[in-house]
């Protein structure tokens, strides 16, 4: 046993026996030769040297009892006695368990550990990344510049994830935290860690320049991501499937959606992040499909998600999975199933209190009503959808809603009722974030109401021409 242990470590006898204090090796050959009669002390005292666990003899002792388990004597007269080739087999079944459980039990040990140590270097990360955000830009710089610990992977990454959350209600405030996490990457030590850590925090910028309709800049920064990314070889624990998602929320809105899904579904191969982040990743894809127009597809991936959305335990989650199956049922024109689903969905915007979300809401349910041909319905619903999407400065989604409007009273054959609509979308041509492409075919409209000359085909291809250019808006 001791020579198999001193074997394994690396040691020769020389070096062990110098380590101990012998004045020659031949002692330690000698206790090596009859090392089974050492007692278990003085061999731990031998083993001591080698670093190993004072486990370790013991290990070996019951391993090569699993290797060479004594013979069993069977009883001629016993009619259920194992055969030689049975007692083989069963000998091979017990190996392989013993080698399974002891390595899945490591793995999971191993696991659970870089875990820990994870959570804990995040937490530091938070807060500092919490000191840079709030400081000044020149307070930063000092800040970067004299301490060590905020030139750190985490801290970027810490700084990108924040802009993340930024991004769905403050877009200059994602742009910032973005922007310095790039800082903070750029300074990380070490070639390999500083690429892998700017590619990463360089697809949370593209990401926030998406959110700023700045489409061009966010294609030119996700391809130095990838570029970054790729050259930084370090096993740092950054995730590639968020930049796979973070690409293809960019190529939806930029309508290649065969593109987006491609990488959507790469994301979905890699992710093993859990159900928040698995559950996130298909209401993504759906949206794709939904934006696409396959409606049967975005719901069959919806119902593919419900399982790991409902065990994340997030609330506002399960809220946009169900929103967007009655969406896609009414773009189905499943009318009466989609107004079936509206009553369980209100429930849960009521219970996050989100105003938006109920407001949403009332805009699906008058595109039920509008389905189900009960048009003065619609009508009434959207206009109360138009004044508190203007109330909120909403452009995107007041203009979209005003023109619903304007869809129903053509239909209607209220021609001169169309014609007052152009007063109230008046603001909307006065708000900042408008796409040129938005405000152009919103003219359009407006001069042709203004002449009795807006058409249902005319309102419809408005309608496609303002969801486009913003596709976040609930269509």
């Amino acid at each position: 046993m001791l020579h198999s242990l001193r074997f394994a470590t690396g040691w020769n006898q020389k070096e062990l026996a110098r380590e101990l204090g012998f004045a020659a090796e031949k002692l330690l050959s000698r206790y090596e030769k009859a090392d089974k009669g050492l007692s278990r002390e003085h061999l731990g005292k031998l083993l001591a040297p080698l670093g190993l666990p004072v486990e370790a003899p013991d290990v070996l002792l019951w391993a090569l009892d699993l290797i060479l388990p004594e013979p069993s004597l069977a009883d001629a007269d016993d009619p259920l006695a194992l055969t030689a080739g049975e007692q083989a087999r069963l000998h091979r079944t017990v190996l392989s368990a013993a080698w399974s459980l002891a390595e899945g039990l490591r793995a999971g040990l191993e696991a659970e550990k870089r875990g820990q140590k994870l959570a804990a270097i995040q937490r530091r990360a938070k807060d500092l990344a919490t000191r840079l955000s709030s400081a000044s830009v020149q307070d930063r710089g000092e800040l970067l510049r004299l301490f060590p610990e905020f030139r750190s992977w985490a801290v970027a990454a810490e700084l990108a994830h924040g802009s993340v959350r930024a991004a769905s209600h403050k877009v200059p405030e994602a742009l910032r935290l973005a922007e310095m996490a790039v800082e903070v990457a750029r300074r990380v030590r070490g070639a390999a860690r500083r690429a892998r850590t700017e590619g990463y925090c360089l697809a949370f910028l593209a990401n926030a320049l998406r959110v700023a309709t700045r489409y061009e800049e966010a294609d030119g920064t996700m391809a130095k991501a990838w570029v970054l990314w790729r050259q930084g070889t370090a096993a740092l624990p950054l995730a590639e499937w968020r930049l796979l998602d973070l690409e293809g929320s960019l190529r939806r809105e930029q309508h290649r959606f065969a593109e987006a899904l491609s990488r959507l579904d790469e994301a979905l191969t890699l992710c093993e992040a859990g159900d928040l982040a698995l559950g996130r990743l298909l209401l993504n894809k759906a949206n794709v499909q939904q934006q696409a127009g396959d409606h049967t597809g975005a719901l069959s991936t919806l119902s593919e998600a419900l399982p790991p959305v409902v065990g994340s335990q997030d609330a506002h989650l399960l809220f946009a999975l169900r929103f967007n199956v009655a969406v896609n049922l009414c773009l189905l024109e499943r009318f009466p199933e989609a107004e079936a689903r509206i009553p369980e969905v209100r429930e849960l915007a009521i219970e996050q209190g989100k105003e938006l979300d109920l407001l949403r809401l009332d805009w699906l349910q008058a595109k039920v009503f509008a389905g189900q041909g009960r048009s003065r319905q619609a009508i009434a619903e959207l206009q109360k959808v138009c004044r508190s999407f203007t109330a909120r400065e909403l452009p995107y989604e007041a203009a979209l809603a005003f023109l619903d409007v304007a869809l129903l009273l053509l239909q209607e054959a209220h021609t001169h009722e169309v014609r007052r609509l152009t007063t109230a979308m008046a603001w909307v041509f006065e708000a900042k974030g408008i796409a040129r492409e938005a405000l152009a075919a919103l003219s359009l409209f407006c001069e042709a109401a203004r002449n009795d000359a807006a058409t249902v085909d005319l309102v419809k291809r408005v309608i496609e021409d303002v969801a486009r250019s913003h596709p976040s808006a609930t269509r």
